[in-house]
């Protein structure tokens, strides 16, 4: 059982042979030892899997070479090589990724982390996903409200800021944009105020 739970099926299967010279009308030995060859077979095809995948991966075939190495992984979740091949894999490719299209990353990076929860570079990865999606909704807002204050909104222009402030508080961009919207506004009631006067 011992030799099952590491992964160990080569040396198992000694064992249950063992066991089965001492004792051989034992029907659960003959289970383990079908268990242990069905063990190896997964193991040889797993191994020819994980080959195939890096492969795939060193000519830079990210997407089959991961399909092939997530295959291996389902087919032997305790094998360490085709574990550490996979995690490697895919953060060489969200990183790959990353500066040209961070939502394609982003899944990989999950992915990872799903696996490894305490992988350092894909805690790093997802930091700097954060980072992109951050600025990103920060452009957006900011041009939004730009094109709300060039068509004299400015009411409608500071509500968006405003909103775009009650996600990213700190945001300086959005602090600043807010100031200027305010004194706009400002501004504008004053002149309806006066306007109502004359």
């Amino acid at each position: 059982d011992r030799h099952f739970a590491a992964g160990e099926y080569a040396r198992a299967r000694e064992v249950v042979k063992q066991a089965l010279a001492e004792f051989p009308g034992d029907e659960e030995l003959r289970g383990l030892d079908g268990l242990a060859e069905q063990a190896l077979r997964r193991n040889e095809e797993c191994a020819d899997l994980l080959q195939q995948g890096q492969k795939l991966i060193a000519a830079n075939r990210f997407d089959e070479g991961i399909q092939i190495l997530r295959k291996a992984q389902r087919l032997d979740e305790r094998n360490p090589a085709v574990r550490a091949a996979l995690l490697g894999a895919l953060l060489q490719h969200a990183r790959d990724l990353m500066s040209s299209d961070w939502r394609s990353s982003e899944p990989l990076v999950k992915e990872v982390l799903e696996l490894e929860p305490n992988d350092p570079v894909a805690r790093s990865l997802i930091s700097l996903i954060a980072d992109y999606k951050r600025q990103e909704e920060v452009s957006k807002c900011t041009l939004e409200a730009r094109n709300l204050q060039a068509a004299g909104h400015a009411d409608a222009a500071l509500a968006k800021i405003e909103e775009g402030l009650q996600k990213y508080p700190n945001e300086s961009r959005l602090l600043q944009l807010q100031h200027t919207l305010r004194g706009t506004v400002s501004d504008r009631k004053k002149d309806r105020k006066r306007s109502c006067r004359e």
